[in-house]
């Protein structure tokens, strides 16, 4: 079941996501997507003609249509029919793949261990098969549905159309095809073949997905197989129609349909229940957290599709606060409902995760926990396959915080960053090296989290973690990086002291493959998370966190990857460069700064100007201050400030002419002095 998550993010665009949707029951309404501007996405529908002029000459005469496309040949390979009832299809595959079906979602798979592939395509073929009702559609036309579903898709999956798509007839059905490229998040090439068919007679006004992945190495061996399977495939009525809203006595109606990762929020009023619906597999091991307001005394069940509990000793009721389901094995494939009620008819809202075992709730034994404070560092152990160690922090919305893990031996850290409810917060656990790894960590809101420290697979073994204090001083830039400059980078220098943490974030434009070290003098420093000869490097983009190991100046070189594979390795790229108040970053021309004053009173920066270059910088107050900005010289001997032309809560401006080659210190605080003042400064030089 882990797999479904991803087939349906990332391999089906937020189209198929909805056609998935309804076939599995899910009752909620889709969001709404934002229509295209006009640069976006071509139109799918032509333009009112203009009134056309009576011809002059005889009209050439308009082509006889072609022949209709010839029949598809036999596939060469012996063929197994499959019939999906619930699916609302039929098809055939080749006889010695394997097929697994989850109540209408079909995966074909060339090796049977492919079938529950977390990424499918990167290990070997596998092909997925959908239907749903068409009611979405813009357009009957399948080439401007596959279309519409391959531009979603492209959107945020690297991903490139390389043949089509190209409309046909399959078992004479009105169907589109086309051919793709992607990269697996290990960077592994991949090909696909998409197939969107509208049903006829029986099947009419669905349509059904064929998706087919694939390492790229294999693309001459698969290709033709996924044709072959596409072209087999019949649209047909279900055998239950969706939204009937028909389930069997004792079985509660359902207000959503929920998948492993979910946070929902729901609410139990007086004398009712609330019910949440999920598709399960025999022998699953997932976590179920309750969570309720003051005023709602929680009562949790699990139902099976006949409405019967799963739950050994009943329904969980084991405390006024929190209700944690924990490692429960589901008994058989099906659906299963999660039902909340109050115990003496309380009401009141509530939040409910849901996740694979070991993913949501309190962790599995074998790892220590505790609490960790900002500039802290504990040691810890990962003792058992499959434990997590636990560390609980609290801080504020919009905190940018770094934290650092140290491994002994070869022991390979797995990071994730969890919420009160247990959920990531995430885009994706980290899991950079094979070692050391480091995180920042985006605050969505204020409370209480937890660093979680897991090995991967099987690895155990011991480590050092360090949390940083928010980060309050960031700089953000922009660069380009070209063909003369793909040896040397461009340089971001700073001045920091031992025991700093300063974070480090490149986003590249796509088809640049970038990546990040620190120097000192010249020479790469030994730091967390990256090869000491090239850098910290990824393939979508850097966030890199970096121990300043003695008082110094360091610089951050952002530099083409060694691997060219991705693209050609040149384009733009932003860099944000954030540190608590202690790091003075060096600015450039174009610059932009974000900061909060700490208790020192002010926040310094370094710039570099020529003889007869003018510096302007222009400091925007976002809590009501005075902002003073002074000009200090190497030796602390004042240039030229501006102290009070704005008044508190405008913006000040300061203008300086450098008279010589020289480095000046910019410093900008409160003219009260005090700490928490928040600003943007921006920087020009000409």
């Amino acid at each position: 079941m882990k797999n479904l998550k991803p087939f349906v993010f990332i391999v089906l665009s937020a189209l198929l996501l909805g056609l998935f949707l309804t076939a599995c029951g899910g009752g909620e309404e889709p969001t709404p997507v934002p229509a295209p501007t006009a640069t976006d996405v071509p139109p799918t529908t032509a333009p009112e003609p203009t009134d056309v002029p009576a011809p002059t000459e005889e009209p050439t005469a308009v082509p006889e249509p072609t022949d209709e496309p010839e029949p598809t040949e036999e596939p060469a390979a012996s063929l197994t029919d499959l019939t999906s009832t619930e699916g609302g299809f039929s098809l055939q595959y080749p006889a010695d793949w394997f097929a697994a079906d989850l109540f209408g979602f079909t995966i074909l798979a060339s090796d049977e261990d492919l079938l529950d592939e977390a990424e499918p395509g990167k290990e070997g073929a596998v092909v997925m098969v959908l239907s749903g009702p068409t009611d979405e559609f813009e357009s009957d036309d399948p080439l401007a549905a596959l279309n519409m579903a391959i531009d979603e898709s492209i959107a945020g999956n690297d991903m490139e159309v390389v043949d089509g798509p190209t409309a046909v007839t399959i078992q004479g059905q009105d169907a589109a095809v086309a051919t793709v490229k992607a990269t697996a998040d290990d960077g592994t090439l991949q090909t696909g073949y998409m197939a969107l068919i509208i049903g006829q007679g029986d099947g009419a006004g669905r349509a059904g997905i064929v998706i087919g992945m694939a390492p790229a190495e294999m693309e001459d061996e698969v290709l033709p197989i996924f044709e072959d399977i596409a072209n087999t495939v019949v649209v047909t009525e279900v055998a239950e129609e969706e939204g009937s809203g028909q389930t069997a006595e004792g079985v509660p109606e359902s207000q959503g349909f929920l998948l492993y990762g979910d946070n929902v929020s729901g609410e139990v009023a007086a004398g009712a229940i609330s019910a949440w619906d999920f598709i399960g597999l025999e022998g699953e091991a997932i976590d179920i957290v309750v969570t309720p307001d003051d005023t709602l005394d929680a009562i949790v069940d699990v139902l099976d599709e006949n409405g019967n509990s799963i739950l050994e000793a009943g329904p969980v009721d084991d405390s006024f606060d929190t209700e944690e389901i924990l490692g429960l094995t589901l008994p058989s494939d099906g659906t299963y409902y999660i039902v909340v009620s109050g115990f003496a008819d309380a009401t009141g809202t509530y939040d409910l995760s849901i996740g694979e075992a070991g993913t949501v709730g309190t962790p599995p034994a074998g790892g220590e926990s505790g609490g960790i404070a900002f500039g802290d560092t504990v040691s810890g152990e990962v003792a058992e396959s499959g434990a997590i160690s636990s560390w609980n922090f609290s801080t504020a919305e919009g905190d940018l915080i770094g934290a650092v893990v140290v491994v002994s031996d070869d022991f390979d850290a797995v990071l994730d960053v969890v919420d009160a409810t247990g959920n990531s917060i995430l885009d994706n656990t980290r899991d950079a090296t094979f070692g050391d790894e480091n995180i920042l960590i985006d605050i969505p809101a204020d409370g209480e989290y937890a660093i979680q420290i897991m090995g991967f697979e099987d690895s155990t073994g011991s480590f050092d973690l360090t949390l940083g204090y928010p980060m309050s001083n960031s700089v953000f830039a922009s660069a380009e990086l070209t063909e003369d400059e793909m040896d040397v980078g461009d340089v971001y220098p700073f001045i920091a002291v031992a025991g700093d943490m300063v974070g480090i974030i490149v986003s590249p434009e796509e088809g640049l493959d970038t990546a990040v070290l620190v120097e000192q003098d010249g020479v790469v420093v030994e730091g967390i998370g990256y090869a000491p000869e090239r850098g910290f490097d990824t393939l979508d983009g850097e966030a890199y966190v970096f121990i300043v190991p003695e008082d110094g100046v360091y610089q951050c070189v952002g530099n083409n990857s060694v691997d060219t594979e991705f693209g050609d390795n040149t384009g733009t790229y932003d860099v944000d460069l954030h540190s608590s108040g202690n790091t003075v970053f060096e600015l450039a021309d174009q610059d932009a700064t974000a900061a909060i004053t700490d208790e020192s009173g002010f926040i310094a920066y370094a710039i570099r100007g020529l003889p007869g270059q003018t510096l302007t910088l222009e400091v925007e107050p976002y809590t009501d201050f005075d902002a003073i900005i002074a000009l200090e010289d190497q030796e602390s001997n004042l240039l030229q400030d501006v102290t009070d032309e704005g008044g508190v809560g405008e913006i000040e401006t300061l203008t300086y002419t450098f008279s010589e080659d020289m480095v000046v210190f910019i410093k900008v605080y409160d003219a009260d002095g005090v700490a928490g003042s928040v600003y943007v400064m921006t920087v020009s030089k000409e």
